[in-house]
């Protein structure tokens, strides 16, 4: 039996061939698929060509699996598995285990993610909510606000209430998806109000 392995994403092959359960998703695509734009606007030409790509490995891969001799689905995993590694070692592809996926995922809440493709994920694991840390903060005016997360991702409250305390860096942050796109901001345990991600 062999086996290929991308940190926690591991194939193993050979003789009663099977891919591993360890591998939660085999995400073939671009490094960008943890940007904003790439996010919102999707891939561009040359980003699904790769794609592309990758779905035509993964369709290998399953052919092989359909093979019912053993010698034979030993060299069509030998094939195949070959081409995925000289695709990862040239750069056009990657390979994504679960745990990545989770924190591409994390990285853009507030965002309109489509539950698909490279950022696909179970139902009960796609977030409604993120917890975090306030990093920097800038008053826009005394009513509207903008600040920055440990993750990086920016956030404008645009019509903060005269009740709500001034937001500073080191406060503890909660977000919650509400309908139609929208989100609540709940800053150190106050009332949560209306914002959005606009980085």
């Amino acid at each position: 039996m062999g086996k290929f392995g991308h940190g926690k994403a591991t194939f193993f092959y050979g003789r009663g061939a099977r891919l591993s359960r360890n591998v939660a998703a085999l995400a073939l695509g671009i490094s960008a698929v943890s940007s904003p734009a790439l996010a919102q606007s999707g891939p561009s030409d040359a980003d699904a060509g790769r794609i592309g790509q990758d779905n035509e490995l993964i369709e290998k891969l399953k052919v092989c699996q359909l093979e019912a001799d053993n010698d034979k689905r030993l060299a069509c995993f030998d094939t195949a598995v070959g081409n995925i590694v000289a695709a990862n070692e040239a750069g056009d592809v990657r390979i994504v285990d679960r745990e990545e996926i989770k924190e591409n995922r994390r990285s853009l809440f507030g965002f309109n993610i489509p539950n698909k493709g490279l950022l696909a994920a179970p139902k009960e694991e796609v977030d409604t909510s993120l917890r975090t840390t306030v990093k920097s903060v800038r008053y826009i005016t005394s009513r509207k606000v903008r600040f920055r997360t440990e993750e990086g991702a920016v956030w404008e409250i645009g019509n903060a209430p005269a009740r709500m305390r001034r937001i500073e860096a080191g406060d503890p942050v909660e977000f919650k998806k509400a309908a139609l796109g929208s989100y609540f901001v709940k800053v150190r345990g106050q009332r949560g109000v209306k914002g959005k991600r606009v980085e």
